[in-house]
């Protein structure tokens, strides 16, 4: 028998889904599964700063963390937190 073993939030507010998206990008770190999240193969982290196409969302993403600048910044600073509900 399958369980679900995955639960919903909705998205509610700009700091929950910047909240998301740092957790989604700094979780293989977390687990072990690289040493860099920022080159992980399945991670969007990259291609959200690359230049190349792609179907993402790309400027949005930025904008929620204001630049580009502020994007890496913020991902380096919580690259040890366990707490994503309290990141600015």
């Amino acid at each position: 028998m399958f369980k679900v073993r995955f639960k919903r939030n909705r998205i509610k507010d700009l700091k929950y889904l910047r909240n998301v998206i740092l957790y989604i990008h700094l979780n293989p770190l977390k687990h072990g599964f690289t040493d860099n999240y920022q080159e992980y193969l399945y991670s969007s982290y990259k291609s959200i700063l690359s230049s190349k196409p792609t179907i993402l969302k790309r400027e949005e993403v930025i904008e929620f963390f204001d630049d580009k600048d502020n994007f890496i910044h913020v991902h380096k600073e919580n690259e040890q937190s366990d707490n994503f509900e309290e990141i600015e």
